[in-house]
């Protein structure tokens, strides 16, 4: 009889064991998509806010540490032009996020910002992430903004807490200009469907659950909106990214537990 009791015993503190485990939040994994986001959302920014003037103007004269160039060169009215935007060694915008190597893509006319845009990347760093890959812009007309999609093997970013990568498909939905023609305080919904592996190698899906309020003149761009995260072999977690403040700080919540998480 009690050998049949202490059976029964560790048979259930195995099952508990395992279900605490399938519900163990992972914030890493919520914490690096959302990287993987706000990058996508940056390279955009600083083309849209870049080689629009350097077109109409042919040429660039805006901070002294960035250097945009073409070829065919910006003078010369043949297209396509392939156009690259060179940070240097590190130039900090605006909004105190430090950038550094080179983005590329190719415009097939002079009206930049209604084309679909092919962005590949130079030893590219934002805010000492760098971005290895390529990221296809597909401009929609509709809603003035973009799909886009990871090519291939996706895109891989690595800092010094290791390699993470990031596959599939966004959008990006214009809701507000602030009333004037910068981009620099443009909004946007975003959403997306991917699948990733984090800086830990634990495999990953995110797939947006009601749309993230972007902000473009917010340095971390994600303002709210929640997401579905499920990290390999655990439940599907539920990120939420904030009540509208552009303070990086959301919560992450399964089965009742919730951990606040910075992003």
């Amino acid at each position: 009889m009690m050998k049949r009791f202490s059976l029964f015993l560790l048979m259930t503190l195995l099952v508990l064991s395992c279900v605490k485990k399938s519900t163990e939040i992972h914030t890493r994994s919520a914490s690096e998509a959302a990287l993987a986001e706000k990058l996508t959302l940056d390279i955009i920014k600083q083309i849209l806010s870049i080689a629009p003037d350097f077109v109409v103007n042919q040429g660039y004269s805006g901070e002294l540490d960035i250097a945009v160039l073409s070829n065919p060169e910006i003078t010369n009215n043949n297209y396509p032009k392939t156009v690259s935007i060179n940070y240097g060694s590190g130039s900090i915008g605006n909004l105190g996020k430090t950038r550094s190597g080179i983005i590329s893509f190719t415009i097939a006319n002079g009206d930049v910002k209604l084309q679909d845009l092919n962005v590949t990347f130079d030893d590219y760093q934002f805010d000492g992430s760098t971005i290895f890959g390529s990221i296809l812009y597909q401009y929609d007309s509709i809603t003035k903004g973009y799909n886009g999609h990871y090519h291939d093997d996706g895109i891989s970013i690595v800092n010094p807490n290791g390699t993470m990568t990031m596959k599939g498909e966004f959008s990006m939905k214009k809701t507000s200009t602030s009333g004037t023609t910068s981009i620099a305080d443009d909004e946007f919904n975003f959403s997306c469907n991917t699948t990733g592996i984090d800086f830990s190698q634990t495999s990953f899906t995110h797939i947006t659950a009601t749309e993230h309020k972007i902000k473009f003149n917010c340095a971390e761009f994600i303002t709210s909106g929640t997401s579905n995260v499920t990290p390999n072999e655990k439940d599907e977690q539920t990120v939420d990214f904030g009540g509208g403040n552009c303070d990086a700080q959301g919560t992450i919540s399964a089965d009742g537990e919730k951990k606040n998480f910075s992003f």
